[in-house]
């Protein structure tokens, strides 16, 4: 029976037809949907449990109880995760337009909400964009404005069509299709150090040292992540003594005096900081994405171009710092 349904899957239908195939199966929990997306787009429970805030367990038992209810092998499990079979991938194609559709429903809805009420806006930013915008608070939104907004900080490529988020901020262009992709600029990366650390640690100022110092690294170790330690990628040789595997983490430890680190020039430059390498060791890119129903909402279009506006003015100032010393 699960290899006919399947064939009525796959041949000779459009996703209305595969709409009511999944629910004339049983299947009316979204939830079970958003599961099996979010495993057949990262392959793995452990990383889905994280994107979802579940846990492993809960989403493996998710998982065959879709298939149970499906009559249907939706993945193959392999040692290094989970891979779609082809009933799966023509599955995934279609619960993707659903829950798209079913996002805009909710979308739609919430625009229509009486004037009095709190309009929630989700920024996903990044762990050092939401200890930046944070403190742009006065300057993004008015005290009476009627938005409510939300800073995400994730290692979790959040779905702008499923409104996971509303407009992100982050080092690469998105992926997803229909989605509105604005370059902000380059920003470099240095090596910095505290003044405590400089003054206990003269030797630091030339690189050549550096291989015998103490350093501070961004790293996350676990398979779905495949981070590593990533200032010992960048820099061969040097030690990464105090490893977080947050943004603002590797900042701190930079702060504290104990440990040299590669950062952000857009966050550090403007921190108690003192760069010491005269050459960016690395550059990102700044990229901000966001639905085209942002552009009609003027609260949401208003705080976009705002949030736009501080990110390019941050560049342009760390460009003149970095200029002047």
């Amino acid at each position: 029976m699960a290899n006919d349904y399947a064939a009525i899957v796959c041949i000779g239908m459009n996703d209305c037809d595969c709409y009511y195939s999944f629910m004339n199966k049983g299947l009316s929990d979204w939830q079970l949907i958003r599961v099996f997306l979010a495993v057949s787009e990262t392959g793995s429970l452990s990383a889905a449990a994280l994107s979802l805030g579940s846990s492993q367990p809960t989403i493996g038992r998710q998982i065959s109880r879709l298939e149970d209810d499906l009559q249907l092998r939706l993945f193959t499990r392999h040692q290094n995760g989970y891979r779609l079979t082809a009933e799966g991938k023509e599955l995934a194609r279609v619960a993707q337009s659903m829950l798209t559709c079913a996002s805009e429903f909710e979308r739609i809805a919430e625009n229509t909400q009486p004037a009095q009420s709190l309009r929630p806006l989700r920024i996903n930013c990044g762990e050092l964009g939401l200890y930046f915008l944070s403190q742009q608070l006065p300057l993004m939104i008015a005290e009476n404005s009627p938005l409510q907004i939300e800073l995400l900080a994730s290692f979790e490529n959040y779905r702008l069509s499923r409104k996971e988020a509303d407009m992100m901020v982050h080092s690469h262009p998105p992926q997803e299709e229909n989605m509105i992709v604005v370059k902000l600029g380059t920003a470099p990366m240095h090596v910095y150090a505290s003044p405590a650390f400089l003054e206990k640690h003269p030797e630091a100022h030339s690189s050549k040292n550096w291989c015998k110092l103490d350093w501070a690294g961004f790293g996350d170790t676990r398979p779905e992540q495949q981070g590593g330690h990533v200032t010992s990628k960048t820099l061969a040789g040097v030690n990464e003594r105090y490893v977080a595997n947050r943004g603002f983490g590797v900042l701190h430890y930079a702060n504290s005096g104990r440990a040299i680190a590669v950062l952000p020039s857009w966050i550090a430059e403007f921190e108690p900081l003192q760069r010491i390498s005269s050459l960016p060791v690395a550059t990102r890119e700044i990229w901000l994405s966001y639905t085209p129903e942002l552009q009609g909402i003027s609260e949401y279009r208003i705080l976009k171009n705002k949030v736009a506006e501080l990110f390019r003015k941050r560049i342009a100032q760390t460009n003149q710092s970095l200029d002047r010393r």
